[in-house]
């Protein structure tokens, strides 16, 4: 019985280094990326913010919807 779940343990730990290998020039790429989504969803609160006479939560709304199509746009995990 302990064999097993020594053997499970080692294989999962195995297929996981093997399956996720993320080198530190893509997650400096994908946090750029994102840092760009976070800036560009900043803006357009600020837009909806300022040019609006909505209610300031839809301005929210608008950050969120600007930060989700930029990341796809990117092909980034929002």
């Amino acid at each position: 019985m302990t064999w097993k779940i020594l053997s499970a343990t080692v294989l999962s730990a195995a297929l996981l280094t093997v399956t996720s290998p993320i080198t530190a020039q893509e997650s400096e790429k994908e946090t750029n990326a994102r840092a760009a989504c976070f800036k560009e969803a900043h803006a357009a609160a600020a837009r909806q913010g300022q040019a609006s006479t909505l209610p300031q939560g839809d301005a929210g709304q608008y950050a969120y919807d600007a930060y989700v199509s930029c990341c796809k746009r990117v092909g980034i995990r929002p």
